[in-house]
């Protein structure tokens, strides 16, 4: 049996940047970007009440030397602080199509202005825990953007990653060692 067999239908997926969701700012390992008090992504969204050191793309590597990628928000003062990780299969800043504006109509009740759009869907608000003095480390699962290997969940291997990723942010400069998941 060949492929000519089969009346199959196919049609070629559009590039991303043809979605009308796309917003995919780019794979951006080691770039660092200082969010001065006040900066606002786009008229509209949350102010951020103190300066942010935003680290976008680290590079986590795994037990088995898969690496995963996140981008670290921080408060740019110099304390060590306690860090919230939102590990999730939805994007970074920018690089996933779930979002608040297409999740539901008027934005699922969120006001614009109570998010500065740096987000993940469903994680929590760098501008505002970084207020309080946290660090938020949005990490995308394995498989997930640029994240190596094949993705997995609710598994042995996932768990393992989690693990890695939280003992990878314990060690950090910025760090002062408390981890917790969002």
């Amino acid at each position: 049996m060949s492929s000519s067999d089969f009346n199959i239908a196919w049609k070629q997926l559009p590039h991303p940047a043809k979605h009308p969701a796309f917003r995919y700012n780019g794979f951006h390992p080691g770039r660092v970007t200082y969010l001065p008090k006040g900066h606002v992504k786009q008229a509209g969204f949350q102010a951020f009440p103190v300066e942010v050191t935003w680290e976008q793309d680290c590079a986590i590597t795994m037990r088995d030397g898969i690496k995963l990628y996140g981008d670290v928000f921080r408060p740019t003062r110099g304390d060590r602080v306690p860090a919230i990780i939102p590990y999730s299969p939805y994007g970074k800043v920018d690089s996933g199509v779930l979002s608040y504006d297409l999740m539901g109509p008027y934005r699922i009740g969120i006001p614009y202005q109570r998010l500065s759009g740096y987000e993940t869907f469903e994680g929590p608000n760098p501008a505002e825990w970084a207020e309080r003095g946290y660090a938020v480390v949005d990490i995308d699962a394995r498989g997930c953007a640029h994240s190596e290997g094949n993705i997995v969940f609710w598994g042995q291997q996932e768990a393992e990653d989690i693990y890695d990723c939280i003992t990878w942010v314990s060690q950090q400069p910025w760090c002062n060692g408390s981890v917790v998941l969002a």
